[in-house]
């Protein structure tokens, strides 16, 4: 979910990344199991990949 990826970025849970390219696919565990709208499904996404721009991933 996008909840738990993000809190990964956050709190350095991934290590040292440095990757060339980078390919998401989040946001479908959201649909399934949870009962979040599209709307905050979205809003995760965007999270996301604003952390990954702003350089969460240590």
């Amino acid at each position: 979910m996008t909840q738990n990826l993000l809190w990964r970025l956050t709190y350095g849970a991934t290590g040292k990344l440095d990757p060339k390219a980078v390919l998401l696919m989040i946001g479908t565990n959201n649909f399934h199991f949870t009962e979040d709208k599209p709307e905050t499904i979205v809003a995760g996404v965007i999270a996301v990949v604003d952390a990954l721009e702003k350089g969460y991933h240590n």
